[in-house]
Formats: structure tokens, sequence, C-alpha cells
């Protein structure tokens, strides 16, 4: 699990070339880069704290709750709560709610976005808040700290990184899938939260793939939008799969360390795979169009093959 947290495969992935490790290999990679330009903010423990509390309240000092929400001239705060609608009029009765404030963060995101070209896209360790971007116009893009926190702030899938990022490896066992949880309970409870900020792209989601690796081979490869049918998939689906393993062979395969995991591509217009994240092996990754059984049953063949051979 700590293999797959953004900062631990991120370097290995850019400026490629430039590694100690190309020595090893007889031809420079095909790309330098095999992912998008990234920024890793370290959180301190005030952040993680704020972002589990209740309710959606910005920090003293961002920015308004999104850029795509006009401002309000008679708000003279940086303050919004999801609980506004259900504001008493004896203020009397009201709780104080705590204020928190985060200038070297916020001055730190507002710098890192004018770097990465004016928008990103926010995650944690592991989790992007794709789960609320229905409170940033439907996307993930954010252009101001304002965006970043209030997507951070809503989102489920951010909460189970800050609280329960280890706990669904145990339930592997009801499908015999073998997880490296990767980590000592010391180390677990030393889990040092980032935000990572990563240039925003506009990805067609059709072009989103996700691959399943078993003992450091490519056994399957799913579409990641896949409640939707593309009809150019099926047209070019030959291609593409050469074009993933072509680049799984080349870039990923002697690099990243972990046996078993799955990872996410972007192939673009010019046949060009990116990186855009790597995920444990097992039932907390959502396994698309196959089922857990079925890989694990892969994974089994895969195995014998080897043996006989």
């Amino acid at each position: 699990i700590l293999s797959c947290q953004f900062s631990s495969w991120y370097p290995s992935f850019r400026n490629m070339n430039s590694k100690t490790n190309k020595e090893e290999k007889e031809e420079p990679y095909k790309n330098n880069n095999a992912t998008m330009k990234s920024i890793i903010l370290p959180l301190p423990s005030s952040f993680v704290e704020y972002l589990l509390t209740d309710g959606v309240q910005l920090p003293v000092g961002a920015t308004k709750v999104s850029s795509f929400v006009p401002s309000d001239p008679r708000d003279g705060d940086d303050y919004w709560s999801s609980d506004d609608d259900d504001e008493e009029n004896d203020n009397s009765q009201e709780e104080e709610q705590q204020q928190y404030s985060f200038p070297e963060l916020t001055n730190q995101i507002t710098s890192s976005i004018n770097t990465l070209g004016g928008a990103v896209l926010p995650k944690l360790n592991w989790s992007c808040p794709k789960d609320a971007t229905w409170v940033n116009n439907g996307t993930l893009k954010c252009r101001t700290p304002g965006d970043v926190f209030v997507l951070l702030k809503s989102s489920d899938f951010v909460m189970h990184d800050l609280s329960l990022s280890f706990d669904d490896a145990d339930a592997d066992a009801d499908v015999d899938v073998d997880v490296d949880k990767n980590g000592s309970e010391e180390e677990k409870e030393e889990i040092k939260y980032e935000l990572v900020l990563r240039k925003w792209c506009h990805l067609h989601p059709s072009m989103e793939f996700r691959c399943f690796v078993s003992n450091h081979d490519l056994v399957a490869i799913s579409q990641r939008d896949h409640t939707n049918h593309f009809p150019h998939l099926s047209k070019n689906y030959l291609s593409i799969r050469c074009t993933i393993l072509d680049f799984f062979d080349d870039t990923i395969q002697d690099v990243f360390s972990l046996p078993n995991y799955v990872v996410d591509v972007y192939v673009d217009k010019n046949d060009r795979v990116w990186i855009l994240d790597f995920n444990v092996w097992g039932t907390q990754t959502d396994s698309l169009l196959f089922d857990w059984t079925e890989l694990v049953s892969l994974q089994q063949q895969q195995q014998q093959q080897q043996q006989q051979q």
C-alpha cells in the first residue's frame, strides 16, 4: 500500500533517462517523462485535523468556495458551510465554530498552480476527490486554493485515505487475493500525508485504461470508464493493447518495485502512454470489467505456466 502512494512512485517515472538505473538498461527509455508533471506538498497535522472535522468550512485567507461560483458582494469573508441553509435566526443559539488558518499552505498551493500552468488536479497520497466534483461544477480542475480545499473537504475518498487506507486489505482473504500491506503498524501510524497537485490535462475518458499486473507481467486490461460504450475501442483495441504492452515492457515492468499491482494509464492522440496512478492488487481497487475471482484465476494460471517452463 505504501509503495502505491504517489510520492513513492512519482520520482521513478520523471526524468527517467537521468536516473542511475538507466545505466543498467541497454537502450534509453522511449519517453523521459512517463507521467504528468506534479508538485507534492507535505500537509501539517493541523490541516489533516481540519479535513476530518464535520462540515465544509474554508480556512481563513482562502479564496472563494469555487472559481466557478460567482462572487457575492455581500460576502466579506472566506467562510462557507454546508449547514448554511439550516441557520437559525437566533444567533445566540449557535455554537461558535473553530476557525482554521493555513497561510503557508495556501501560498504554496497558489505558487504551485501558477507553476503548473494555472490549473491543477488535487489528490492526497492515494485518492483524488472525484466523488466531490458536484461542488466544483462537475470537474476536478482547480484554479484557486479554495477549489482545492472544498474538493478535499467534501470527499469521502479523501476521508478514506486519512482513516481507512490499510483496513480494506484484510477483506482480500475472502477471494484469496495476496496483498502486500507494505508497512508495519508503526509505519502506518507515521504516514506523512501529502497534497499532490497534478498539472491539469484534458483527458478523454475512453482512452483511460486500468492494467492488472501479476508477478511483474501484465495479465489484463480494462477501460476505466466501464459503464459506457466507445465504438472506436472495438475497432482499435488490438493496436491500443499493443501500445500499452510496449509501454509496460519498456517503462514500468523493470522499474516499479511490487510484483503485483494495478496501474492506470492514458493513451493520448499521438499513441503516447502516460501513467496516471498505481493501485493495490486487491479488492479495494475496482476491478471494472473483471471481477477479482477472475483476476486471481488468471494469476494462478500464470504461476502454473511459469512453473512448467
